[in-house]
């Protein structure tokens, strides 16, 4: 059974945070998202590198703060891309450090929403979670990632299959073969009776 094969974008993070969160910071948890899915996707799939996803969506807000279909399906097109991986990163500030949760998301390049999700975290209200920590789970969450978005080609193998195969031709072959035999009856009894007729 062959994998899915295609290109996938993971797009920057929207982070909700109770503390600023810098530019660069953001970009590194970026980072860490698309090296996540890059370590775990096979052969056949393609991820988009970090820098050039933030080079196609530099210059453009919407872009940079996507998280919702219509932009997803427009930077799939600028982009190439087949998924779109949409990550959503939750930051509380906790004794000793901070809480994160990690959140994707996953359209197709038309902006439909796919069954294709994950979630990580790492510290909580009672004990912090300190950055190395915090990245390590970014990886853990797009690496869990991968395996879904390959084996996306089942479902939809499926789907094509079971559409295309119910189709016209075996109600053809039995209206076929019911219409044929009525002519033929009347023609055997038929011929008995003129024979009969004649001696």
């Amino acid at each position: 059974v062959t994998g899915w094969a295609g290109k996938v974008a993971v797009l920057l993070p929207i982070i909700d945070s109770d503390g600023s969160v810098s530019e660069g910071k953001r970009n590194k948890f970026h980072d860490n998202l698309v090296s996540g899915l890059q370590g775990a996707a096979t052969s056949d799939v393609q991820v988009i590198s970090a820098d050039e996803l933030r080079s196609a969506v530099a210059g453009r807000s919407d872009w940079a703060t996507c998280q919702s279909s219509p932009c997803a399906a427009q930077i799939a097109k600028a982009t190439a891309a087949d998924r779109v991986v949409v990550p959503k990163i939750t930051v509380r500030s906790t004794a000793g450090g901070s809480s994160y949760v990690i959140e994707l998301q996953t359209y197709d390049k038309l902006g439909v929403l796919l069954p294709l999700t994950g979630k990580e975290t790492c510290g909580d209200a009672s004990e912090g979670c300190n950055l190395t920590r915090a990245y390590d789970s970014m990886k853990r969450a797009t690496a869990s990632l991968a395996a879904q978005i390959g084996s996306q080609t089942l479902p939809e193998r499926l789907t094509t299959g079971a559409s295309a195969s119910p189709a016209s031709p075996p109600v053809t072959a039995r209206e076929t073969t019911a219409s044929s035999p009525a002519p033929s009856l009347p023609k055997a009894e038929d011929a008995p009776a003129s024979s009969g007729g004649a001696s």
